[in-house]
Order: C-alpha cells, then sequence, then structure tokens
C-alpha cells in the first residue's frame, strides 16, 4: 500500500498483513501494519488498528453535528426525570 499523496505519508510503501474470517462480509478482516508507522490510531509495538471500526461504534444521535451534546443532554433530562419520578 502507498501513501496517499498531499500527507505526510505521500511516498511512502505500508505492508499489511491482512486476514479475512471465515465469516466475512460479516466480520470484518484483521489488518496490522508490518512497516513501522506512527499514527494515532496505530499500536506502535504491534501495527494493530486501534480505532473502532464504524460498525461497532455508537450511532449517532439525530441531527449529524453536534450530536454528542444532545446525546449528553437527553440523558441528563432522563437521570434527572427518573430521581423525581416524572416522564419526559
Amino acid at each position: 500500500m502507498t501513501g496517499p499523496e498531499e500527507t505526510p505519508y505521500a511516498d511512502g510503501v505500508f505492508t499489511l498483513d491482512m486476514k479475512f474470517p471465515s465469516e466475512y462480509p460479516f466480520k470484518p478482516p484483521t489488518v496490522k501494519f508490518k512497516t513501522p508507522i506512527f499514527h494515532p490510531n496505530v499500536k506502535t509495538d504491534t501495527g494493530e488498528i486501534c480505532a473502532r471500526p464504524a460498525s461497532r461504534r455508537p450511532p449517532r444521535a439525530r441531527g449529524g453535528e453536534g450530536g454528542g451534546r444532545a446525546t449528553r443532554a437527553r440523558a441528563q433530562a432522563t437521570t434527572s426525570s427518573s430521581r423525581t419520578g416524572r416522564r419526559r
């Protein structure tokens, strides 16, 4: 794999170890960098990708951007209404 142009990884060549489970495409492949790489989502000692796959991320709140605040506000409203016994 080559690094994308106009990034710090441009002109780089990276070797990956990809393993596809028998349940693929219902279970994702495992991918490890064999070439040493310094990236916040790659473990430097093993080359494992440590970002959560999109299929396992919590769903976004409705309304697009800023969903984190809406989710937090909804959780606070639920918590406060459960203490008082009122439903919202």
